[in-house]
């Protein structure tokens, strides 16, 4: 063999091992690479947020499998930062501390986003760093007035399968902001108009009232012309983070509920002062399914105290429907706020109607839909 032959051979040899010592490195590069090109990034600015505290929650999507994550989120010097990690589009739901939801916040791999506001006035926060976010931002900004009352926050959905925030706080005056055919109309008429944007569905998600017209809803979801497969995954993410709040829900005692009577005074029910307290949520729109809970009250025994709390902002039908009650015994109250009702955020209602029974402890022995489930777990107490 020639010198140059045994050169060349030496030098291929080199390279060869050369890269052997290398392709651990390349193979890093390449891993890192793939899961930056996944990460997303929440840059925010809340003034407030750092003595009332803020958490996030999202579901992170990899190839084949999603994750729930939830994250405490720390302030430094007024900001915080998020980085989280999705290979499919998610919604970053911003809660305060004691989990009452102020935000939603549209996110895809390789977003940079920036949130700046008052934590006290979330309707008027600046988000920018994708186009759904802008457009959502500048929608809850333009609407405001229509929009509930941050005053307390939210605690829980209201009407599956998204995270509704359309239940109306009172303001100053005592009255709700808006009612629910003033809100669902602002977001049907966005809606029509831009059936092609991600910002439509976020919409529907977090304000459409779904629990005062579940027909409207499913109309307009099936009018977007969003990518199948994303509109499922937009789905299942309020879904999953829905399911968690209601979890831990359950799993709260029910404590005494103040709240306005027929007679216009306040007073209080108080699950310690019977064996079981079963207890009937209902909307105007659920006469027929009323009457029927009413019955199955009268038949309860008479150490099991059973009530009905009214949820629409306008009382008529309420007094109407008390003026054909026989079931003297029965308690009545009205929550003009809805589920929001101060009295009421810690059960994180998912709608109406819906029933809720509790023993003596204010433990939740059912929650549901069921009446004959409600009064079998009622007569079971002890």
């Amino acid at each position: 063999m020639n010198q140059p032959e045994s050169l060349s051979l030496a030098c291929r040899s080199g390279a060869a091992m050369m890269l052997l010592r290398l392709l651990p490195l390349v193979l890093l590069a390449l891993f890192v690479g793939s899961c930056t090109k996944n990460e997303f990034r929440i840059e925010g600015k809340i003034d407030g947020g750092a003595q009332r505290g803020l958490k996030a929650m999202y579901v992170a999507y990899s190839s084949n499998t999603d994750e729930l994550v939830s994250q405490e989120l720390a302030f430094e010097n007024g900001a915080f930062q998020l980085h989280g990690a999705t290979r499919y589009p998610t919604i970053v739901w911003l809660f305060s501390s004691d989990r009452r939801l102020l935000y939603a916040v549209y996110a895809e791999k390789g977003d940079k986003l920036e949130i700046k506001g008052d934590f006290n006035h979330p309707y008027l926060w600046q988000v920018k760093g994708n186009k759904p976010m802008e457009q959502y931002s500048d929608w809850v900004r333009r609407n405001e007035a229509l929009l509930p009352s941050m005053v307390g926050g939210y605690s829980g959905p209201g009407g599956s399968p998204g995270m509704s925030m359309s239940f109306r706080e009172p303001d100053e005056s005592g009255r709700g902001r808006g009612t629910a055919e003033e809100l669902n109309a602002a977001v049907a008429g966005y809606v029509k108009e831009h059936t092609g944007d991600v910002c439509s569905a976020l919409l529907l998600l977090t304000f459409y009232d779904r629990t005062a017209d579940e027909a409207g809803f499913n109309r307009l979801w099936g009018s977007l012309t969003l990518d199948k497969e994303d509109k499922e995954r937009l789905l299942h993410v309020a879904m999953t983070v829905t399911s968690e709040s209601r979890e831990k829900a359950s799993g709260l005692p029910m404590v005494p509920i103040t709240l306005r009577t027929p007679a216009d005074t306040l007073s209080t029910l108080n699950p310690a002062r019977a064996r079981a307290t079963v207890v009937y949520f209902w909307k105007e729109s659920g006469g027929s399914e009323l009457r029927e809970a009413l019955r199955a009250m009268s038949r309860l025994p008479q150490d099991i105290a059973v009530a009905d709390i009214y949820l629409d902002p306008d009382s008529s039908q309420w007094h109407s429907a008390l003026r054909g009650d026989t079931t003297s015994r029965r308690r009545s109250f009205w929550a003009f706020a809805g589920p929001m009702d101060v009295s009421l955020q810690r059960l994180s209602l998912p709608g109406a109607p819906y029933v809720i029974v509790a023993d003596r402890k204010g433990s939740q022995l059912y929650r549901g839909t069921d009446m004959k489930k409600a009064a079998a777990a009622a007569r079971a107490a002890r």
